[in-house]
């Protein structure tokens, strides 16, 4: 079981990321600052998307602050350019977003085994 981090201000997708994620036991925390992570958390879910999350910045400062965090990524359009620059700022999975709610329970529990 992995506590996630969600920093997904979408609250559609985000009631059902957490929904997912809650019925394959995950522990799950909304949050908006990097300091509001719980200190067991494992895995980081962030919108890229999102002005202040999708900023390189702020992936490069989350993996910078919790280096063991893994961190995936959800994108609208994955992109080439965009795929290369957010694996450099500490990405360790970037996904579409039509595919997030179905695939993030399983690709977590792989992450955190």
């Amino acid at each position: 079981m992995a506590h996630v981090a969600l920093f997904l201000r979408d609250f559609k997708l985000g009631t059902r990321v957490a929904e997912q994620l809650t019925l394959h036991s995950h522990e799950v925390s909304f949050c908006e600052e990097i300091e509001s992570i719980p200190p067991n958390t494992t895995v980081a879910v962030v919108n890229l998307n999102d002005s202040h999350f999708g900023e390189v910045g702020f992936v490069q400062k989350l993996k910078t602050l919790r280096p063991r965090l893994r961190i995936i990524g959800v994108l609208t359009r994955l992109q080439k350019t965009q795929l290369a620059t957010y694996r450099e700022a500490g990405c360790a999975l970037l996904l579409p977003r039509r595919s997030v709610v179905r695939n993030l329970p399983t690709l977590i529990t792989k992450l955190d085994e």
